[in-house]
């Protein structure tokens, strides 16, 4: 309705009528032709300048008054110089009507953080209060009418402030995805390097946001959590082996990098992964982001990593503490036991001439909780797991030049694969079989995700969701 209002081009006999309505001279006078309504409140002077006219426009259920302030017409009567700078609108409901900025349940949080309502969605706050064209088709323009801010649509998603088509940037995080190189993503798409990166930057932002929000309480009975070998500019730290020590090695941004990873079989979800070196302050934060996402404190198995059971019992633990004896000298300080809940075995792969020639499993914490819950030492899912994230990050890919230059790239890219993995890309095993019908063609399989098994989500996000959507972060 707005938009056939202020398409002039398209409307000129309107402007004819408003040419003819004006020259009346008169102070106060009103017309009305197929049911647009002109009104003037004065003008005066020899070139007729106008200072209020309001103009009454028919809609589908009652009629939109629009009132045009400064507007100016030309003695030659061949121009209607029209300023927008300074308008404002009021809708008039009749029997039937309904106001046309009505508050909706839009899923658009208010951005103000000073505003009360900030970050809250669908509380009847926000309207829609206007359209713009775009490269990629028509946006909204939001208001929030608890502190008067109006926002973008894809204001807070990848999109925000880019004159770059949708599209093009669509296509070059799916080739991301899909182990597509950075400089063949930059001769097909015609892009700089530097773009494709702040693209990424972006994405992995939106997807840090997705984990941090939707990643909470899931509950689950097991997790594996195994490592990934990589490297970051070039395989070897040091030319020979004295060069540097092995600390110096494990802090240094360059060289021998692992992407450890915790991965729930039951929903085939990952709720963690960490890129860096294979320390025991990785591991240390891999088993802290995975606690802080399951609900209680499941089974966990790995492999023979020997900094994962001092993890473990640095997150599941109890203080155990000793009375004082009355003898002489100090008592004893208190120490860490893991936690009674806490199940972790090891499976440890023994190897010959590079090929696994047998497997040893071993319990490592809660032996008797172990027999009795039915579960075995396993981590041949998460192994096959680890090939399909090798498919489909180049970096992660074996005997490849496309391997990363920065650790933080590399950190960047497993983020953005986390949330894709979780949400957006459908799982074979967890699909869902449909009611079956004769009829030929017909879908009798509905895919699922991690997250849709995990009870996370309802349905199974498209990729422009997963770059655009806007969670609830209020306190």
């Amino acid at each position: 309705m707005f938009k056939q209002f202020i398409s002039w081009r398209r409307n000129l006999f309107m402007l004819m009528l408003m040419q003819l309505f004006i020259y009346s001279h008169t102070a106060h006078s009103k017309l009305l032709c197929f049911g647009w309504q002109f009104e003037n409140r004065h003008f005066s002077g020899k070139g007729f300048q106008v200072i209020a006219c309001s103009v009454t426009v028919p809609v589908r259920n009652g009629y939109f008054q629009f009132l045009l302030e400064q507007i100016s017409w030309c003695s030659s009567a061949t121009t209607l110089i029209i300023n927008l700078d300074k308008w404002r609108t009021n809708a008039h409901s009749f029997i039937g009507g309904e106001t046309m900025r009505k508050a909706k349940d839009w899923n658009q949080p208010c951005p103000d953080k000073k505003c009360e309502m900030y970050g809250q969605m669908n509380k009847g706050n926000i309207i829609s209060k206007a359209t713009y064209p775009t490269k990629s088709g028509k946006r909204r323009i939001f208001k929030c009418n608890c502190c008067c801010r109006s926002f973008s649509e894809t204001g807070d998603t990848v999109f925000s402030d880019l004159k770059t088509p949708e599209e093009k940037v669509v296509m070059a995080l799916k080739m991301i995805l899909m182990r597509a190189s950075l400089s063949g993503i930059c001769h097909i798409l015609g892009v700089k390097e530097e773009t494709i990166l702040n693209w990424q930057d972006r994405a992995c932002q939106k997807a840090d946001m997705i984990n941090k929000v939707l990643l909470k309480d899931v509950s689950v009975t097991e997790v594996q959590s195994d490592e990934m070998w990589s490297f970051v500019k070039k395989k070897m730290n040091g030319d020979k082996e004295g060069d540097i020590t092995e600390k110096e090695r494990c802090e240094a941004e360059e060289g021998r990098q692992w992407i450890q990873v915790s991965y729930a079989p039951e929903f085939r979800l990952i709720p963690a992964m960490v890129a860096g070196p294979r320390t025991f302050e990785n591991a240390l934060l891999l088993i802290q982001m995975t606690a802080g996402i399951v609900f209680g404190v499941p089974c966990f198995f790995s492999d023979g990593f020997s900094s994962y059971p001092p993890a473990l019992i640095e997150c599941y633990h109890l203080i155990k503490t000793f009375p004082k004896t009355g003898q002489r000298g100090r008592p004893k300080n208190p120490v860490k036991e893991p936690d009674k809940d806490l199940v972790y075995g090891q499976a440890v792969k023994e190897r010959k001439k590079g090929r696994i020639a047998g497997v040893t499993h071993r319990i490592i914490v809660g032996a008797e909780k172990f027999l009795n819950s039915g579960l075995k030492i396993s981590t041949s899912l998460l192994e096959r797991q680890n090939l399909t994230i090798r498919h489909s990050l180049a970096p992660l890919g074996g005997k490849t030049l496309n391997f990363s230059k920065k650790r933080d790239n590399l950190k960047k890219q497993t983020v953005f694969f986390q949330a894709f993995y979780n949400f957006a890309r459908p799982h074979m095993s967890l699909r869902e079989k449909v009611e079956t019908h004769d009829l030929l063609f017909v879908r009798r399989w509905a895919p699922g995700t991690p997250g849709m098994a995990a009870g996370l989500t309802d349905h199974v996000w498209s990729f422009r969701e997963l770059l655009t959507v806007k969670s609830d972060h209020a306190p």
